[in-house]
């Protein structure tokens, strides 16, 4: 149910791991959600997911093609920024991602 509280509960658990765990996040998301996640601390790289690509076990590469779709982190240290601030392609391992 929007606007009870749930999402932003959940995320704040999320960030409050991440950070006592030391782990940065990385994830996508459709562009109408923006503004929730911003809220929640989260900063939003566009077009960053133009740069991610799959590669399938034979080697082809499959570029990710979500219209609507970016990418967004939480990453308090910075340990993402040579990812994020680069313009290499990012490979992904994971099918169907």
């Amino acid at each position: 149910e929007k606007s009870k509280g749930y999402g932003s509960r959940i995320m704040k658990d999320i960030t409050d791991y991440s950070n006592a765990n030391n782990i940065p996040l990385l994830g996508n998301t459709y562009t109408g959600n923006f503004v929730f996640y911003e809220k929640c601390g989260f900063v939003f790289f566009h077009n960053l997911i133009d740069r991610m690509v799959y590669v399938m076990s034979d080697g082809e590469e499959r570029k990710t093609e979500r219209e609507g779709y970016d990418m967004f982190t939480y990453d308090p240290k910075n340990q993402l920024s040579s990812i994020v601030n680069g313009d290499d392609k990012i490979i992904i391992r994971v099918p169907f991602w």
